[in-house]
This record gives structure tokens, sequence and C-alpha cells, in this order.
């Protein structure tokens, strides 16, 4: 396969006119192109700015109501629940751009949390051997997810679901009860900040850089994108898509496996219900983050700024004193605002 042309096929582009073409040549038609580009990456990335917009606006509401909002505590505080939240929604995204979802994003993260919970004490190198270990199954449970939504040909919805019962059972299995212990050597650094800045985040950070953005520019990556935009016309490319769905749920495996440590690092323990709330929830924020359900879409930046609005939104209602029946109800409700304004603004685009 020519990666070139799966590139021209699925990918769209960001130039403007070359030079020598008409409005390309000399100085103004190189303005124009730049403009016309800029205007161009605005559009398609609306949504991510929305949701940045947003995330700074509640930002600042917390920052009126609780003065220690933006302290070094509060930055650390946000993060270690934000952090953990947008490695499952990245793990979800993975997923989602395959053209499929994942319904064991909650019940992977807690098998690594309960292995790491009874296997890291025992570690001579404080955890981060096991650590090594862990991320290297995490990888292939979600391999093993990929190939069997390729043999079985069943959709992915439905494969996950029978995988999150696996898993959750594996889990209560290794650790029926909450318990185990999380070495200090491996969890303090993870809980703490370099130049105030939480090495949660830089984690994310880094993980982010080194691992999506080399793999979503290789041919491999592109060939996912391609599978969630259209499979047939992927395979009529020449695109390996049963690669291409194996790969999207190695990254979703690989993402659970961060954030199930990041968690055990904060519980110090183990529990084979942690991961409940991440599946549903990690949907929610790869969606108003700007993933397409249909596949084919999805931004590492527009999923990690869903993550912390969703979370900072959440900790916004906590603290306004309100009944956590109504705070539930109101995420919901804003959840859905949200979406129908994003989804407003492109029909007006469109229009």
């Amino acid at each position: 396969m020519d990666r070139s042309r799966l590139s021209r096929e699925f990918i769209p582009a960001l130039e403007g006119p070359a030079l020598g073409e008409p409005g390309g040549g000399g100085v103004v038609g190189i303005k124009g192109a730049v403009g016309s580009s800029l205007r161009r990456l605005l559009m398609r990335e609306r949504q991510v700015i929305v949701v940045y917009g947003l995330f700074v606006v509640v930002l600042a509401v917390n920052g009126v109501i609780r003065s220690d909002t933006l302290s070094a505590f509060g930055i650390l505080s946000l993060s270690s629940t934000a952090v953990p939240y947008a490695f499952a929604a990245l793990a979800q995204m993975a997923a989602l751009v395959s053209r499929g979802v994942d319904l064991s994003v909650g019940s992977q993260i807690a098998l690594v949390n309960v292995v790491a919970a009874t296997t890291m004490s025992a570690d001579p190198t404080g955890g981060y051997l096991v650590a090594i270990g862990i991320l290297g199954m995490a990888t292939a449970v979600g391999a093993v997810t990929g190939w069997l939504i390729n043999a079985t040909r069943i959709p992915d919805i439905i494969v996950t679901l029978g995988t999150s019962s696996i898993l959750e059972g594996l889990a209560l299995a290794v650790l029926p009860n909450p318990g185990g212990s999380i070495p200090s050597a491996f969890a303090n650094p993870l809980s703490g900040a370099v130049v105030s800045i939480p090495v949660s985040i830089i984690v994310l950070i880094g993980t982010s850089l080194v691992i999506w953005w080399p793999i979503r520019r290789s041919k491999m990556g592109l060939e996912v994108y391609a599978l969630g935009s259209d499979p047939n016309a992927a395979r009529l490319s020449g695109a390996n898509i049963r690669r291409a769905k194996i790969i999207a749920y190695s990254l979703d495996g690989l993402f659970c496996g961060f954030a199930g440590l990041l968690l055990s690092a904060q519980s110090l323990g183990g529990d084979a219900t942690i991961g409940a709330p991440y599946t549903l929830n990690s949907i929610a924020a790869a969606v108003v983050g700007g993933v397409l359900l249909a596949g084919g879409r999805g931004t590492v930046l527009g999923v990690i700024g869903a993550s912390f609005f969703l979370t900072d939104l959440a900790n916004l209602l906590f603290f306004l004193g309100l009944n956590p029946n109504y705070q539930v109800v109101l995420q919901g409700a804003i959840l859905i605002i949200v979406l129908a304004l994003v989804r407003i603004l492109n029909r007006r685009s469109v229009a």
C-alpha cells in the first residue's frame, strides 16, 4: 500500500494553494494560503476550541468559589482525578476512531489495579519493573480483543461486553476484597509535582507525544483512521484493516494500563470495582472532545481537554453544595447542551 495515497484519501489537506497556482504566487499568495489553512484548521477543530473555552470558564468560576483552585495544591488535586480519566478516554478514543467502542475499559483498569496491588510489593525495583510488565499485559489484552473482533466478525460492542465480564471476573479472582499495597517508591513520585507541574500531567503529555503522535503519523495510524472513516474504501485503498483493528485495541489496552497504574498510585491499594465509572465516562469525554461515534475522527488534544473540563465541572457542582443526586442530573444536562451547541455550530459552518 502506498502511504501517500492513503494520506491523500483519508487525511484532510491543510495546505493552501501552492506557488504557481492561482492565488499562490508571491507574498500575497503565501499569506492567502496561510490564512486559508488557518481558517480551515479552526473550523475543523472548533469543537476542541469550544471544549477548552468551557474548561477555562469552569476553572475561573471554581477560582471564584475556592481561592486555592489555581494553587499548586489545587492543580495537583484536579490532575489526580482528571489524568486517569483522560487516559481512560484516550483508550476509548482508540476504539472509537476505528469504528468500534470498548465497553471493557473499566474492567481493564480494574484488572491492572488489582494486579499491581498484589504484585508490586515484591518488586525489588519499587514496583517499576512490575509496572512495565503490567503495561505489556494490558496491551496484550487489547490486542486479543481486536483479534477476537476480527476472527468472530461480531460487532465490537458485543465482543467488548463479553470481555468486560471476563476481565471483571478475573479482577475479582485476583483480589476478591479491597486490599493489597502499592510501594511508596512507586506511588509518591506519581502523586507529586515537578516545578509545580503534577507528574501525572507530565506522564500524560509525554505518553501522548511518545506513543500516540508517531503512530498517528505512521502508516498503521493512517490505516486505523481510514478504517473508521470508511472500511470499504480503506480496503480498496490497500489498507490492512484487520491489523488496524488490532493496533487500535492494543493502544486501547495500553492507555487503560496507564490509567490503572495512576489510580493504583493514588489509592495505594487494589479494588476490583475501581474501574466501574470509567467505561461510560470515557465515552462521554471522547465524544465531548470531538471523537465521532461513527469513527474516523478524533484528537488527543480534544479528548484531554474534555476530560479536564468534565472533571472540573464535577468539582464545581460539588463545591456549590448541591444535592449529589442533582449533581448527576446537572452533569448530564450540561453534557447534552454542550454537544447540542457543537452540533449547531457544525450546521452553521456547513450552511
